[in-house]
C-alpha cells in the first residue's frame, strides 16, 4: 500500500498486488522475474490477501473502492501513467470509481457492559438492502478466535442482535475494552464490513458508521 499527500494536502492511497508463482518467490534476483505486472486494487483486496486490517481512512482515500460484496475493480498497471488517481485530484465528479457502501453491516456493539462482561456483550448486524437476507454461511470474527457462524434471516431494514457471542461449533467473540476489531464475511469469504474501536467506557453502546 502506497500512501502520499497530493494536491490540496489530501491523503491519497494506492494499493497494488503482484502475482508471483513459486519459482518467482524462490528467485533471489528480482531482475529474473518474468511477470512484473502490478494490479491496482481496493484496499480491502489487500486485506483479503494478507489478513491485515487497515484504518478506514486507507479505504476511503483509495480511488478504487470495494463493492458491497467485498470485491471491486482490478486495474492492470504496466507503467506509472496507468495508475488510477482520485478523481478529486483532477477536479471531476468521481463517478468512475464510486464508493459503494455495503447495505449489510455491523451496526453497533456493547463492548464493555456493566456486570458480567462475557454475558453482557452483544453485537448487532443490520440489513439495509431491499431484499431479505439469509445469513447462512456468513461469519463474524474478532481476528483472534474461531469465527462465529451466522444462520438467521434478516428482513429488509431489520437488525439482528447477537448475544451470547458464541456458537455451538466453537465460534466465539471477545470484545476487548481497550480496542479491537470485528470482520463480517459473506459465504464466499469476502469482507462485507469491518469495524474498529479504541478504549470504550463501561456501559456505553458503540455505534459504528456504515459509511
Amino acid at each position: 500500500v502506497f500512501v502520499d499527500r497530493e494536491q490540496h494536502q489530501q491523503l491519497a492511497t494506492r494499493a497494488f498486488v503482484y502475482l508471483q508463482n513459486a519459482a518467482a518467490l524462490q528467485d533471489k534476483q528480482g531482475s529474473r522475474r518474468k511477470n512484473h505486472t502490478a494490479y491496482q486494487v481496493a484496499t480491502r483486496e489487500v486485506e483479503q490477501q494478507t489478513g491485515l486490517i487497515f484504518d478506514q481512512v486507507l479505504h476511503s482515500s483509495n480511488p478504487i473502492q470495494a463493492d458491497g460484496n467485498g470485491g471491486g475493480p482490478v486495474v492492470v498497471v504496466t507503467g506509472p501513467e496507468e495508475i488510477v488517481h482520485n478523481d478529486n485530484d483532477n477536479n471531476n465528479n468521481g463517478s468512475d470509481h464510486p464508493d459503494v457502501p455495503s447495505q449489510v453491516f455491523i451496526a453497533a456493539a456493547l463492548i464493555n457492559p456493566e456486570g458480567d462482561e462475557r454475558a453482557g456483550e452483544w453485537v448487532s448486524i443490520a440489513n439495509y438492502s431491499a431484499q431479505e437476507l439469509d445469513l447462512t454461511g456468513w461469519t463474524l470474527s474478532d481476528s483472534h478466535r474461531q469465527p462465529m457462524s451466522l444462520s438467521d434471516t434478516l428482513a429488509p431494514g431489520e437488525t439482528l442482535k447477537l448475544n451470547p457471542l458464541q456458537t455451538e461449533d466453537g465460534g466465539k467473540l471477545l470484545l476487548a475494552n481497550n480496542g479491537g476489531n470485528l470482520t463480517l464475511r459473506n459465504p464466499d469469504g469476502f469482507i462485507v464490513d469491518r469495524v474498529q474501536w479504541k478504549k470504550v467506557a463501561s456501559g456505553r453502546v458503540t455505534i459504528f458508521d456504515p459509511f
